[in-house]
């Protein structure tokens, strides 16, 4: 039902079903794209995530069961795993000097993408960026109180 509707620019409930469905999200084909529009209106602070979901994530990004059962299977046995530290230090040393093995489009592979954006879209991003930004300097002043 969704793979006939068309893509725009706006983010609405058919790109989130749209996503789901790359994701391998079981029975996306009996999902009313319509009843997810409410995500995108009622929300515009989570804009940017819902944004990263719709045009970034696909199956290469989701574990299989099999992966997922093997993960379980080597936390049972006890060997090592790296934490997030020690990984870093591993991406480090196997790739390129900034830690990035997948090479430098790759950082760049999410700003390529939010060229499309229409204005409307990044005038709701820029609102949102601006209630964070000013919810974090509340949070840094009263740290400064506190530390005075």
């Amino acid at each position: 039902q969704y793979k006939g509707r068309y893509r725009s620019n706006m983010l609405n409930g058919a790109q989130f079903v749209e996503a789901l469905g790359h994701l391998g999200y079981p029975g996306t084909s009996s999902l009313k794209c319509s009843e997810f529009d409410w995500l995108f209106d009622c929300a515009p602070e989570n804009l940017h995530f819902l944004r990263f979901v719709c045009r970034t994530l696909n199956r290469s990004n989701v574990l299989t069961a099999e992966e997922v059962a093997a993960f379980q299977e080597l936390q049972k046995s006890g060997k090592p795993i790296l934490d997030e530290g020690a990984l870093s230090e591993v991406l480090k040393t196997a790739g390129a000097s900034d830690g990035n093995i997948l090479g430098p489009s790759s950082s760049s592979f999410a700003f390529a993408q939010e060229e499309d954006l229409t204005l409307e879209e990044l005038r709701a991003e820029l609102q949102v960026l601006n209630k964070e930004k000013e919810l974090k300097q509340r949070r840094y002043n009263k740290l400064q109180v506190v530390t005075t």
